[in-house]
């Protein structure tokens, strides 16, 4: 679990730089930023990479070859991606973060999807808790 956090904090790290730097730009280039929605949609988008780190990490405790991991959890976090094209289905899933987040910085919330937050956030337990599971087993 010691990788999760560390590869957490530096994805959060490397995200919070990220979105600073697109909030100066956005506001040198267009003018006014909505900050509230921005900073929203940028926690949304923290849930969806630490999201993306979980699944990552269980098939990484799944298999000792790394390219089998990587190629499934990509593989993973792709068909939540396609799945989250279909209306009704794209609100339970990950990937409605992301369109979440997109609503609020445009400032046309809609509707919230919290059922989305709270399904991801099962999903990153199921899948941090399925990897320490695993790595249980194989006694490192």
């Amino acid at each position: 679990m010691a990788k999760l956090a560390a590869e957490g904090m530096n994805l959060l790290l490397g995200l919070l730089i990220g979105s600073l730097v697109c909030a100066v730009f956005t506001r040198v280039l267009f003018g006014d930023v909505y900050v509230w929605g921005f900073l929203f949609q940028m926690i949304l988008m923290a849930v969806f990479l630490i999201f993306s780190l979980a699944v990552t990490l269980f098939f990484s405790s799944l298999f000792r070859n790394q390219l089998a991991a990587g190629g499934l959890s990509i593989s993973v976090i792709l068909a939540v991606a396609i799945l989250s094209i279909i209306p009704n289905v794209g609100h339970f899933l990950p990937g409605g973060l992301i369109n979440w987040g997109n609503r609020l910085v445009l400032g046309t919330a809609g509707n919230a999807e919290w059922i989305t937050l709270i399904l991801t956030i099962l999903l990153i337990a199921l899948s941090v808790f399925g990897a320490w599971l695993n790595l249980k087993r194989k006694e490192l």
